[in-house]
């Protein structure tokens, strides 16, 4: 099955890289016009400097204090945390065809209740690359490591160690990397061993419309060692604007290959849209999504689907900032769920803006256990009904150099649970200011 997978990959690689290669070898002098106005090249988002120190070095710095206190979730990954930030950055480009960025962090965590009640001083490399790009800047070829999102961090929001291509044409566009979290070791001061898996990944996308893009991908995650997982996710995408008031997603992916000995075979799909009324005052807005990963039975087949693991599942529904949009108190990993979303916001000043959102959760096959999730609990498996969660987002975004962002949420746990599970809640306020 690994062969197979590796195969599929290898195949998926080599027709993208054949249709990069037809992509770059024809003039698209309308892709340089309009060359950030459908879909980004990794450097179209600027690193963190701010004071030009010569012509060619940029230096900044950026900081971020949050707070967060929570009730009854688990506290190996939601404890009551405070943490201190400092990210200082270095980018060298003179305009040419090269660019390098270094990035790293000095951060805090001090962790309550008793817990751990650690003050640890964490020393990271955010970002380290070097840059080749092509004279209409439409081309890319990265070495190093970079961070890696997708519009909705449905497949990715983290730092990955590789090598990374991208070309943009006028209508099509390709996106290639090899990668593996932790190549080099991320926290310098920890002794973690070098067991991650290999990433290979491929995709193209389509220009349908002025305002709407689609695209095609496969992932290949590729373990170490024997036993490891070895899946591959084939997925599709969908995003734009149905008239000037609506946007919407839609992501659909299958996943397929073995892990713990068995095949896997699952599907998953997330579809949304938003409204925005912008003929009122304060531009309301309303959000519905269905979001769905099949489950397993725990007989023969595993056809519970899962993510990528590397997935942030962050996003924005109109408003000033992105959000935990699965309930920033459950926080699923969408497998074995069915999450159901309904939210209305406003922006309350005139960069500063509020959401409230619902969200209510089943199972597609009941089951004790929850793949990953913040909840401290876990469901008896004799109900597919997990609860309810209403969380409000407060983004304030009226000052240059900081902006402000508070959450609050509250878990109603559903017949899932026993009657002894309480009602988990959070609460927790972020502030970054750059320099």
């Amino acid at each position: 099955m690994k062969q197979i997978c590796k195969s599929i990959a290898i195949n998926s690689v080599c027709v993208a890289a054949i249709s990069a290669a037809l992509i770059s070898g024809v003039p698209d002098p309308a892709a340089a016009e309009d060359s950030d106005s459908w879909v980004e090249l990794p450097l179209d988002d600027a690193p963190h400097v701010s004071w030009q120190l010569s012509d060619s070095i940029s230096i900044g710095a950026a900081a971020e204090v949050s707070a967060q206190r929570s009730e009854n979730l688990n506290p190996q990954l939601a404890a009551d945390e405070d943490e201190i930030e400092i990210d200082l950055g270095m980018l060298h480009d003179n305009g040419g065809a090269v660019t390098s960025y270094l990035e790293f962090s000095l951060s805090s965590d001090i962790l309550h209740n008793n817990r751990l009640n650690a003050r640890d001083l964490i020393f990271d490399v955010n970002e380290a690359y070097i840059s080749f790009r092509s004279n209409d800047g439409n081309q890319t070829l990265t070495l190093g490591r970079w961070s890696v999102t997708d519009d909705r961090e449905w497949l990715f929001d983290q730092e990955l160690d590789g090598i990374h291509f991208f070309r943009r044409g006028e209508k099509f566009a390709v996106e290639l990397f090899y990668a593996r979290e932790r190549l080099f070791n991320q926290e310098f001061l920890s002794s973690e061993g070098d067991d991650e898996p290999d990433y290979f990944y491929a995709r193209a996308y389509a220009r349908l419309t002025e305002n709407n893009v689609g695209s095609l991908y496969s992932l290949f995650q590729m373990g170490r060692d024997p036993g490891d997982p070895d899946l591959l996710w084939l997925g599709a995408s969908l995003a734009g604007t149905a008239t000037n008031d609506i946007t919407y997603w839609a992501e659909f992916a299958h996943v397929r290959g073995t892990e713990a000995n068995r095949k896997v075979r699952g599907y998953g799909f997330d579809v949304g849209l938003t409204k925005t009324f912008d003929q009122f005052r304060f531009n309301p807005r309303v959000t519905a999504g269905i979001a769905f990963g099949s489950g397993d039975t725990r007989r023969g087949t595993d056809t519970a689907f899962r993510q990528t693991g590397l997935q942030g599942n962050s996003g924005q529904f109109g408003g000033q900032t992105s959000f935990a949009y699965y309930g920033e108190v459950f926080d699923p990993e969408l497998s074995n769920l069915t999450i159901l979303t309904i939210g209305a916001g406003f922006d309350w000043l005139e960069d500063s803006s509020l959401d409230v959102m619902y969200h209510t959760y089943f199972q597609h096959k009941g089951s004790a256990r929850i793949r990953d999730s913040a909840l401290g609990q876990r469901p008896s498996g004799r109900s597919r009904r997990l609860g309810q969660e209403i969380d409000v987002i407060v983004a304030i975004r009226e000052f240059e150099s900081f902006d402000i962002d508070v959450f609050g949420g509250v878990y109603f746990p559903g017949s899932a649970f026993s009657m002894s599970d309480q009602v988990a809640g959070a609460i927790g306020v972020e502030i970054n200011a750059d320099f």
